[in-house]
């Protein structure tokens, strides 16, 4: 993928953007074998969010890392308080300077699988460290933007050639997806999807119960009532009805808190 002329000019004229003389900084950690989604996370309350997400993530692929960066990573990515309880499946750290030699350190080194990018400030030199390389993008997006936070100047087209880096984008409402497209982001990649601070988390699972579980239902659709209380049985049963008229293949699992009182309640569905 060739840069953009806009951006090439921008990173070329910035000062600073060549290799920094003096000491080195310290090492890194190793890279973990397996995959490795970094994900950088803006102070604020998307903070909050990203954590329910990166747990999520966690809950589901036990042989997943995070690479968590930016000032809202903390204070859950560290090895005292590990995301996954006894596992180290985070790690944290800090974003290199806007140079050449430390963007392309950084990307050669933890050589990440996938980029979620919370948040609209956007870093030209480190985005661009991405370009050619076989990772999945994505942009979330919550408050104004898009935007460079560094207070530099900017060169027209810049912002439309770091947003051509991104394979997709997550906007909270339809007016910051309409500003994201007129910012220069193709519509087709963009979607609505509603407050990322309300994101629920996942329920905790038992990974072979689940990957069984999935293997003798297959592809039929289904529906979690959880948690299922006798009081609500007559709801559910009744909303399963109605959806069922649509799908005739729906399945209902109900998680109840106390099976047994549950049992003594069932309402036939069909």
């Amino acid at each position: 993928m060739a840069r953009p002329l806009p951006l090439s000019a921008y990173l070329a004229l910035r000062r600073g953007w060549q290799s920094p003389e003096g000491a080195p900084s310290a090492p890194p950690p190793t890279r973990p074998p397996g995959t490795l989604i970094w994900m950088q996370v803006p102070d604020g309350p998307a903070a909050a969010s990203a954590q329910r997400v990166a747990r999520a993530l966690l809950n589901r692929h036990t042989d997943l890392t995070l690479l968590l960066t930016g000032p809202g990573a903390l204070p859950d990515a560290t090895p005292e308080h590990p995301l996954r309880p006894g596992h180290v499946s985070v790690i944290r750290a800090d974003l290199p300077a806007e140079t050449l030699t430390e963007t392309r350190a950084f990307m050669g080194h933890w050589r990440p699988d996938a980029l979620v990018w919370v948040g609209a400030d956007l870093r030209p030199g480190l985005l661009d460290a991405t370009r050619g390389r076989p990772m999945t993008r994505l942009l979330v997006t919550p408050g104004p933007g898009p935007y460079i936070g560094s207070g530099a100047f900017l060169l027209p087209g810049v912002v439309r050639s770091l947003l051509s880096l991104l394979g997709a984008a997550w906007c909270e409402t339809r007016a910051e997806a309409e500003r994201l497209q007129k910012s220069g982001y193709r519509g087709d990649r963009i979607e609505v999807s509603g407050r990322f601070e309300t994101l629920a988390p996942v329920l905790p699972v038992i990974e072979s119960d689940f990957e069984e579980m999935g293997q003798a239902i297959g592809t039929r659709p289904r529906w979690i009532a959880a948690p299922a209380y006798a009081e609500e049985l007559a709801i559910v049963v009744a909303a399963h009805r109605t959806a069922a008229r649509l799908a005739h293949r729906l399945l209902l699992i109900l998680a109840a808190p106390d099976p047994a009182a549950l049992a003594g309640e069932m309402i036939p569905v069909s």
